[in-house]
C-alpha cells in the first residue's frame, strides 16, 4: 500500500485523550485491516501547548516517532522531555501521553499495531 503525501484523510481533533488543545490527524491506515497487525499509522501535528492525555494500551502497542518540534512524553506517569529524531515505544499494558512545547509545534509519526 502507498500512501502519497496529499493522500489520507486528515482529520482536525481537539482535546485527544483528555489532553489540551489540538492538532491535525493525517491518517495512512486508520481501523483493523484484514490480515494485518497495524491498526492506526498516522501524522500528527500537536498545535504549541497541546497534548494527547495520559492513556492505557491494555491490548495493543504504540511507536511515536518525532518528526519535528520538541515537547513532554509521559511513560506510566513519569515525564521524559523529546525532540526530534527521537523513537518513544510503549509496550502492551503501558500508558502514555504527550506534549507539545508551549513555543513549537510537535509533528511526529504514530503507529498502533496489535
Amino acid at each position: 500500500m502507498i500512501v502519497l503525501n496529499d493522500g489520507g484523510t486528515t482529520l482536525r481533533k481537539e482535546n485527544v485523550r483528555g489532553g489540551r488543545g489540538g492538532g491535525l490527524f493525517t491518517y495512512a491506515v486508520d481501523g483493523a485491516v484484514s490480515g494485518s497487525h497495524f491498526k492506526m499509522i498516522a501524522r500528527i501535528r500537536l498545535e504549541p501547548g497541546s497534548s494527547i492525555g495520559e492513556h492505557p494500551h491494555d491490548a495493543d502497542e504504540e511507536l511515536y516517532y518525532i518528526l519535528k518540534g520538541k515537547g513532554v512524553y509521559y511513560e506510566n506517569g513519569v515525564p521524559h522531555p523529546v525532540r526530534e529524531g527521537d523513537f518513544l515505544v510503549l509496550y502492551q499494558g503501558g500508558t502514555h501521553g504527550l506534549e507539545a512545547s508551549d513555543d513549537s509545534e510537535l509533528v511526529f509519526l504514530a503507529v498502533v499495531t496489535c
